[in-house]
């Protein structure tokens, strides 16, 4: 029921570049999880996901899981935001 950040480094985006699309759901292995800190994250989930060289990918049908999940951020929401200045809005 969140968003998770995910990370595909420059080094591996040949192998992962065709295989993933925005809106789709997969079904992922062997792939590292780490704290998600430091400057730039782009969900506030404790955790984010790296891909590895040994990682695979493969689609999967889920209808439960919201196609498209944008958070809309209000100009005040922005203006108002002290506590997290690391988080991309």
């Amino acid at each position: 029921g969140c968003k998770i950040q995910a990370t595909v480094r420059k080094t591996m985006i040949y192998k992962f570049k065709q295989l993933l699309s925005e809106g789709r759901v997969y079904v992922m292995k062997l792939f590292s999880v780490v704290p998600n800190q430091g400057s730039y994250r782009a969900t506030r989930h404790q955790f984010k996901l790296i891909f590895q060289f040994r990682t695979t990918v493969r689609d999967a049908i889920c209808d439960f899981i919201p196609k498209f999940a944008l958070t809309i951020s209000s100009f005040t929401e922005i203006l108002e935001t002290k506590e997290d200045s690391d988080f991309l809005v």
